[in-house]
């Protein structure tokens, strides 16, 4: 899925905004009147989305956040939610007068001395109407060095911090001259599409999110292609020559025994990311690494990528015999493909927030599924297809609903559910 530049920077900002709201909702998932405060914001923006009507996005998204603090929806707060910070994220270790600005994604232009702003640890505070000069970090280090700056918001009584990334590099523009300018539609390795995204930073273009900046010009600038025997979070264009996509992966505590392998498949619209940024702040990153299980997010295009198994499986330690899906709504779609077209045979399926198909009985015999939706959420009605499906097929099923969730937040108020689930199943699971 490529997409604009234009639209990259919207739903970069749309990310930023859905992350910040579910790192204050994870706090309320068992406040089931919050819930539904939080969901009457987040149903049209869900639709929003799918109409390409961004700013109404950032609106409710927003509106989400302010219902989470009980803050008044045409209050300083909701001022300073609206805003964004611009600013370059790779520099040289010499570069001064680096210059960041204020964005108002929707509503009004700020007005003079309207919202105050200062990064933190600096004295001095500025209108943000104004350029504001990044800091600048003094490092003689020849390794990339990351910086996290805070810029600090103030509108009447109500403060916002903003965190920015920036990845300060010795002999920047020298390194990339040397690499071979490349485009991430004609990315055909891990290596190419981390440059071709570190070259879109570079050239001042969008990324559709926050990448590790450490992560990403370590892939670029290495001399291995495919860098999947990396710990950590970090990106790669995964499978065979011709069938590559891009995942986000994250390595699980393989050195001593084989790992579960945990296959997280997007909904539409959406990308690698998602799983990794958003869909509770990422949460299901620290709920495998807790277990020390792998973790690999594909991008979807409506099928199950059956090749990365193949592909992962030449340099993570897997167990196959638990292998476990968790897609959410095309992404259950596609795990459910997977399963019924024989492309997969995982250990269990866990179809958030929507369903699929189920006709090849045989294969869906004795599985355990785990089927999760929201009380409003649009995607039960595929759920209540495929439920009585997967009954008659004889598949082990637990299917729950969730009170006042919509389809976007079914996946952060599911995910704790499905790996307590995950953890029985794993447990009658042979190891291969």
């Amino acid at each position: 899925m490529i997409v604009q530049d234009g639209k990259l920077d919207a739903r970069y900002k749309m990310g930023r905004r859905v992350r910040r709201m579910e790192l204050l909702l994870e706090a309320k998932l068992a406040d089931t009147a919050m819930l539904r405060r939080v969901s009457a914001a987040l149903q049209p923006a869900v639709m929003q989305f799918f109409s390409g009507n961004f700013q109404g996005v950032f609106r409710n998204v927003d509106a989400g956040y302010l219902s989470l603090v009980n803050a008044a929806p045409d209050g300083p707060l909701a001022r300073l939610l609206a805003l964004d910070v611009s600013c370059p994220k790779l520099l040289d270790v010499n570069e001064h007068q680096v210059v960041a600005k204020l964005d108002v994604a929707y509503g009004a232009k700020l007005s003079k001395g309207e919202v105050r702003c200062r990064w933190k640890g600096m004295s001095e505070w500025q209108d943000a109407t104004a350029e504001l000069m990044l800091p600048h970090q003094k490092s003689t280090a020849k390794m990339p060095t990351p910086q996290r700056l805070t810029l600090e918001l103030v509108c009447g009584a109500a403060r916002l911090d903003i965190d920015v990334d920036v990845l300060r590099v010795a002999n920047l523009k020298t390194t990339v001259s040397r690499w071979m300018t490349v485009t991430e539609r004609d990315a055909q390795s891990s290596r190419a599409l981390a440059r071709a995204r570190a070259l879109s930073l570079l050239a001042g273009k969008a990324l559709e999110n926050d990448p590790d900046l450490r992560m990403l010009w370590e892939i670029a600038d290495s001399q291995n292609d495919e860098p999947l025997g990396r710990r950590g979070d970090y990106l790669g264009l995964i499978g065979p020559s011709g069938q590559k996509v891009p995942c986000r992966l994250l390595r699980g505590d393989d050195a001593a025994k084989k790992q579960p392998l945990v296959i997280a498949l997007h909904g539409a619209g959406g990308s690698e990311n998602m799983f990794f940024d958003t869909y509770g702040a990422g949460k299901i990153m620290s709920l495998c690494a807790k277990r020390g299980w792998h973790l690999v997010s594909p991008r979807v295009s409506g099928r199950f990528p059956a090749q990365i198994l193949d592909s992962l499986s030449k340099h993570w330690n897997i167990d196959s015999s638990r292998v476990f899906i968790v897609g959410h709504s095309m992404g259950a779609a596609a795990a459910s493909s997977g399963v019924d077209s024989g492309a997969i045979q995982p250990a269990a399926v866990a179809l958030l927030g929507g369903g699929g198909a189920v006709t090849a009985a045989s294969r869906w015999k004795d599985l355990p599924v785990m089927i999760a939706v929201g009380e409003l959420d649009f995607g039960k009605t595929m759920a209540s297809r495929t439920r009585p499906a997967a009954e008659r097929a004889g598949s082990r099923l637990t299917y729950k609903e969730y009170a006042g969730v919509e389809h976007l937040s079914i996946v952060q108020c599911a995910l704790d559910d499905v790996f307590t689930w995950l953890d029985k199943v794993s447990n009658y699971v042979k190891p291969a």
